[in-house]
């Protein structure tokens, strides 16, 4: 515990916690958890959800799989062009990382991201674009300066998502149960 107090302090101190795309990233995620308990709260035990109905959303938004990845972090899109151009001409996508990534932490690992990352824990567009690549796979630019790739994957097992799938397909249900006592 007071490992991660430590080392949250020095990630503050080094402006990590305000990257640009680490606060987009986590400002998507606050918005669509407070929506969902708002939801949640609202509809209360009225509306259930049936395992089928999980189940199909588990498969369908692609969460039974987590994913490690490379990455690089660069300035412009100019700049992320150049990257994949390098690599396309034959260089390791370990060494670019370690030359050219702003992220100095994972550059220095040839990008290496620590942890395996579920599709709802990357923000939405990295999110949906790792859930089709293959390992090995290079993406396109995202945002205009990051490129990925995905070099592991392992199963996530439905158990872990159940409880949050269901508050999710009741979050989805609420308009149609319960919004109208919202409409003006």
């Amino acid at each position: 515990m007071i490992n991660r107090e430590f080392m949250l302090l020095e990630a503050r101190e080094q402006g990590i916690d305000q990257s640009e795309s680490l606060v987009q990233q986590l400002e998507w995620q606050k918005k669509k958890r407070v929506i969902e308990a708002f939801c949640e709260k609202e509809s209360g035990p009225k509306l259930e959800v049936s395992e089928e109905e999980m189940r199909h959303c588990f498969e369908g938004e692609g969460l039974g799989r987590a994913v490690k990845m490379r990455h690089i972090a660069a300035k412009t899109e100019d700049d992320v062009r150049t990257v994949l151009k390098e690599i396309e001409q034959g260089r390791s996508f370990e060494e670019v990382a370690r030359e050219r990534s702003l992220d100095r932490k994972s550059a220095e690992k040839g990008g290496v991201l620590d942890a395996f990352y579920a599709k709802d824990e990357l923000g939405e567009l990295i999110g949906a674009r790792t859930v089709s690549m293959e390992i090995g796979q290079i993406s396109e630019p995202i945002r205009g300066y990051e490129v990925i790739q995905v070099i592991a994957e392992k199963p996530v097992s439905f158990e872990h998502w159940k409880a949050l799938l269901e508050q999710r397909l009741k979050a989805r249900s609420f308009p149609k149960h319960g919004m109208r006592t919202w409409i003006v």
